[in-house]
């Protein structure tokens, strides 16, 4: 588990490498279709607003996270993940270790507020399946929430 102490160190390094040479962090390239200039309600959204903080998923989902979750169980166990796995970005985005579905649904769950015990359900889904493809919702069905008891 990552110490709060830990993550403030981690946090205040990746603002300090964004904020060093005024460098933006891109985004992880999935097709060469991407059109040379950006429109600006493309660039607009890239930017995410004040409070916030922009983490990606390992198939290259983007996910504009408030600065808040960061001390939730949930993403402190998924930095730390990601931390083992990928390292600390020097130059690059924050790439979490699961797919968009899952990180959709650990987004919303925290969003709505959940008890605990949803939380721990889903560090419990976390750390036994470390967020690798097999936890990945199977084919067709990518709007369904995981199974999480709630109550």
């Amino acid at each position: 588990m990552v110490t709060a102490k830990r993550l403030l160190q981690m946090a205040r390094k990746w603002h300090r490498m964004a904020v060093a040479g005024r460098r933006r962090i891109a985004s992880p390239k999935s097709d060469d279709r991407a059109p040379a200039e950006p429109s600006s309600s493309q660039s607009a959204a890239a930017v995410p607003s004040k409070g916030t903080f922009v983490v990606y998923s390992r198939d290259g989902g983007r996910f504009v996270v408030p600065l808040a979750y960061l001390n939730t169980p949930v993403f402190r166990e998924l930095l730390k993940i990601s931390e083992e796995e990928f390292g600390l970005p020097n130059d690059g985005p924050i790439v979490m270790p699961c797919e968009a579905a899952l990180m959709e649904q650990v987004v919303s769950t925290l969003r709505r507020r959940a008890p605990r015990e949803a939380e721990k359900e889903i560090i419990s889904v976390i750390a036994s399946a470390r967020c690798c493809s097999s936890v990945a919702l199977p084919l067709g069905i990518d709007h369904q929430p995981l199974p999480v008891r709630a109550f």
